[in-house]
């Protein structure tokens, strides 16, 4: 059995059709998913890229891996197998099409990075990139004579939000203005958050609205949904898909103006943690399944081991979601505890029910050390019920220490790598508001301080190469 595993980044799961969203958005998707298993309930277990790609190919949570962080100096531990590792082990031919390095590189015969210029102000294709790459590797592979692994990583729909054309116009009409005001006036709140606002004001440029903002984000889903159609329609062309096990998830949410919070991913509200998850193998798995259960990251490693005849190769933390497949409720139960260490240093305990978030140090956007949100009657978190129910807070933050406790515990870690602190504000702290110098300072200087880089006026173009690494993986630029 053949394995493709596309992850897409910043896929909010509630703005796909499949869905239930209002905008045509995932066709391909919705005709996968027709084709297997839909998980309605899936969430991440962090905020940002790094720790949930980590999460998602060792299934272990971040605190019991230690990657907690976007960037940042911590390294995955060489003695954690992940998943492409295991599937080499076991005869798979593994390729990867992918932007970050490090440690996502290991296990995979044949890695291809492509890069793609963030700054850029006029339509972007990455995820046509990520396509010609992955398609000539999956024709490569299909005429080997072993099994393939494929882990393709698509960067669309992350911000800048500015999908090609024809999809730049696909929602056009449904981003009329939201307000009276034009013009920058209208697009204020979203510069609120400085360290990003000089960002925000590059790419936005002279949008209408924040409705019209939201509309691009949703034709950048559009056309992901699109990139991610044509890879299918190559697997069907040689007749792969019947023998081939497909997985579809995002590595976290976006927030799209919920708590003041506009086109990015901090905070651990369910914008963010929600992600979409379909897997399919006709061979193996009802067509047309929709799962309520609650599943996480975790569990898509041990998953797919599973149904590759692999379980119990690797040690995860996570469990195969094969019984809920069949209807059984999740063994480890409906908490999820999730974690932040990029632009703030949260904790969050999610349940059916209730939601808190922990605040570990000062809230960026002045929210109070404790954020309390009863779930059922307040599912969009809108309302923060710690003062009147602490009760409910104080059951929930047992919970969650026990379950921070558990993850410490299982990592072996001497110090919380939640103690490392934030990784994106020390660098994007020395911005200046209309310098790009400024930015490669700040990384150059960041470098400096995690002992990456020495204190010179000239670099190796081994730095240098370093250097444009730390610049692209920051997704901001």
């Amino acid at each position: 059995m053949n394995i493709v595993l596309l992850v897409v980044d910043t896929l909010r799961a509630d703005h796909l059709s499949i869905y239930g969203y209002h905008r045509d958005t995932s066709p391909h998707l919705t005709a996968l998913a027709a084709r297997g298993v839909r998980f309605d309930r899936c969430f991440a277990q962090n905020n940002a890229t790094h720790p949930s790609f980590t999460t998602l190919m060792t299934g272990l949570h971040p605190l019991n891996h230690g990657i907690v962080g976007h960037m940042g100096r911590r390294q995955l531990d060489n003695r954690i197998p992940v998943l492409a590792e295991v599937l080499r082990e076991n005869g798979y031919r593994t390729c990867a099409v992918d932007t970050m390095g490090r440690w996502f590189r290991r296990g995979f015969d044949d890695y291809r990075r492509y890069v793609f210029d963030q700054r850029e102000t006029g339509p972007m294709r990455s995820g046509e990139q990520a396509n010609d790459l992955a398609i000539d590797l999956l024709r490569q592979a299909n005429r080997g004579d072993r099994p393939f692994f494929l882990f393709v990583h698509y960067w669309d729909p992350h911000t800048p939000y500015l999908p090609p054309s024809p999809f730049d116009r696909l929602f056009e009409q449904d981003g009329a203005p939201d307000s009276g005001l034009q013009g920058s006036a209208a697009l204020s709140p979203a510069f609120a958050f400085q360290p990003l606002a000089r960002y925000l004001r590059r790419w936005m440029g002279d949008a209408p609205s924040l409705d019209a903002v939201v509309a691009c984000y949703d034709a950048e889903v559009a056309y992901t949904d699109h990139c991610v159609g044509r890879l299918l329609d190559e697997l069907d062309a040689p007749g792969l898909r019947d023998d081939t096990l497909i997985v579809v998830t995002g590595d976290h949410g976006e927030s799209l103006g919920e708590h003041g919070i506009y086109y990015d991913h901090h905070g651990l509200y369910d914008p963010q943690l929600r992600v979409p998850l379909i897997v399919s193998q006709p061979s193996q798995l009802p067509e047309g399944t929709v799962v309520d259960a609650v599943v996480r990251h975790l569990d898509v490693a041990p998953t797919i081991l599973d149904l590759a005849g692999l379980a119990g190769r690797m040690p995860c933390e996570g469990v195969s979601l094969r019984d809920c497949i069949g209807g059984r409720a999740h063994p480890a139960g409906e908490s999820i505890l999730a974690c932040e260490a990029t632009w703030q240093l949260k904790l969050a305990l999610r349940r059916p029910d209730w939601k808190l978030i922990r605040s570990l140090q000062p809230d960026e956007y002045g929210n109070p050390p404790i954020e309390l949100y009863d779930l059922l009657s307040d599912p969009r978190e809108e309302r923060n019920v710690a003062g009147e129910r602490p009760e409910v807070a104080d059951d929930l933050g047992r919970e969650m220490d026990a379950m921070v406790a558990r993850e410490l515990a299982l990592g072996g870690h001497r110090r919380n790598p939640m103690e490392d602190g934030i990784t994106l504000r020390p660098i994007f702290a020395q911005m200046d508001a209309d310098d790009d110098a400024a930015m490669r300072a700040g990384v150059v200087e960041h470098l400096e301080a995690e002992g990456y880089l020495a204190p010179r006026e000239v670099y190796t173009p081994e730095e240098e190469a370093l250097i444009e690494e730390r610049l692209s993986n920051l997704g901001y630029l």
